[in-house]
């Protein structure tokens, strides 16, 4: 849920202030979020080893969904450090798109939470 609140709060400054650049601390706290997610998809590959992404997993499809928003995460940060200045920001666009993704990512969390 914080990342939730995180990428609000991102998108509204940056609405707000959309002629300056975005400050540092939102680098930062983007990064500490993927390796956080990056180490949560690791573990659940040492756990489960190839069942994490079988057919006969029940929640397959979420696995291959964090699996993928995991991937746009980390395939943005690197964008963003290789090419501060880019000409053509689409690209970066539709990264932000997964970003907002991960919302539905949060609800399975929560709902996982309340399963339990």
């Amino acid at each position: 849920l914080i990342n939730v609140a995180v990428i609000g709060f991102q998108a509204d400054w940056t609405v707000k202030h959309y002629q300056e650049p975005s400050p540092d601390s939102f680098l930062v706290v983007d990064m500490l979020f993927v390796a956080a997610f990056t180490a949560e998809i690791i573990l659940r590959l040492i756990s489960e080893g190839c069942f994490y992404f079988t057919l006969q997993n029940p929640v397959w499809t979420w696995n291959w969904f964090d699996a993928i928003l995991v991937g746009t995460a980390i395939t943005e940060e690197v964008v963003k450090q290789t090419w501060k200045t880019a000409p053509d920001m689409s690209a970066m666009r539709v990264l932000r798109i997964f970003r907002f993704m991960r919302l539905a990512r949060i609800i399975r969390v929560a709902r996982m939470f309340r399963d339990l």
